[in-house]
Parts: structure tokens; sequence; C-alpha cells
């Protein structure tokens, strides 16, 4: 048993929306900032945004190479690509491994959707970004990256969920991301949360006290 279980229950995950990503984790990092990683995932998003960056290939490799330089290694990067008929529903298109890590995007608060419905994507374009894991079980934190990015006629709500009008693209990225504990550490995180501490109040939402799932 792993100080992350009380009874043998390991407590539903923490989850935060971080600048329309979604974080979930679990394990024993409950404090507010997800131990550093949600101040990880907002400056990546930050910086990917501020350059421009749209395109799925440009957006993952922007996050990616943020949280590199903060001290997460990425490893396992899968990339792949489906295209969408016209009618058809993306979410039946990925696996199904996938479609349970996007579904607590499907029920977000009315504020929280808006926030997701405007990640960065592409002009014609929706996109979702998903990171989950035992962060903070340490030495070995260990995060999954899922970003999943559809060009196509998307309907402005029901997004992967709803019926598309028009063939499109779906793109899909994975990664497993661990910590370099020679950088990502205590310092790193209290230097990092000073950083970004202006933007939480308005980038992030935090999801846990909200849901019950």
């Amino acid at each position: 048993m792993t100080d992350a279980q009380v009874d043998g229950v390991t407590p539903a995950p923490r989850r935060w929306l971080v600048s329309g990503a979604l974080l979930s984790l679990t394990g024993s990092a409950q404090d507010p900032s997800g131990g550093g990683v949600r101040d990880a995932l907002l400056m990546a998003l930050a910086l990917t945004r501020r350059g421009g960056r749209t395109t799925p290939d440009d957006v993952v490799a922007g996050v990616l190479g943020v949280l590199g330089q903060l001290g997460w290694v990425a490893s396992q990067q899968v990339r792949t690509a489906t295209d969408v008929p016209a009618r058809a529903v993306p979410a039946a298109l990925l696996p199904s491994a996938d479609a349970a890590t996007l579904a607590p995007l499907q029920h977000l608060p009315t504020g929280a959707a808006r926030a997701w419905a405007a990640f960065l994507a592409a002009p014609g374009s929706r996109a979702a970004l998903v990171v989950q894991g035992t962060a903070g079980t340490a030495p070995d934190p260990v995060l999954q990256l899922l970003h999943v990015d559809l060009t196509a006629a998307v309907p402005a709500v029901g997004f992967p969920w709803a019926h598309v009008a028009s063939p499109g693209t779906l793109v899909r990225h994975t990664a497993t991301l661990s910590a370099d504990t020679t950088v990502w550490t205590a310092e790193e995180r209290a230097t990092l949360a000073t950083k970004v501490s202006g933007a939480v109040a308005t980038q992030v939402v935090d999801l846990t006290a909200r849901s019950t799932t």
C-alpha cells in the first residue's frame, strides 16, 4: 500500500483545467499546485501560445519542449493521423483508453467548458490536451500526455463526441514524461510558482471541488 491509499482505496484524482488543458493527478501530490506540475503545464502552454504555435505537431512540440527545460523528460512519443469521414464521431475513432481519458471534459462546468473550447488550435480546428499521472509519488513521478486535434467543420459544442459535418483529420499524440529530479527540484518548483502566480487566478480552474468523480 502506498501513501496515496487509505484502507486500500486510492483517492480520486485531483483535477484542474490549465489554460484549457485538463490536468488529472493521483498520488500524494495533493497540494494546490499538484507538486508543481500544474505550474509547469501552465508555463508550457503560455510559452507555446506566445510562440504562435497552432498545428497539433507544433503545439505538442512546444509543450514538451518547455516541460523538458523544466526537468520533464519525454519518451514513448507516438503520433497517429486518422481520416474522419463526414457524420462520423471522432471519439469513436480513438482507442477506448483515450476516450476514457477525455471523458471528464464532457461534463465541465460552464465557465470551464468555455475555457476548454478556446484551447490552442488552428482556425477551423478543435483540440484537447490531457495530462494525467501519479505525480508526487517520489522519486519517480510519471505523467501521461494525450493531445488530439481535429481539423474539420467542428461543431461549437460536443467535440469530440458530436458528429462532424464534413471530412477531416484527427491527429493524436501521446507521450510519457518522467521527472529528472536533478533539474525538477524544490528550488525549481518554488521559482516556477513565483513566475506563474499572477496567471493562476485567470488561467486555472480547480475542478476537484466541483466533481465527485
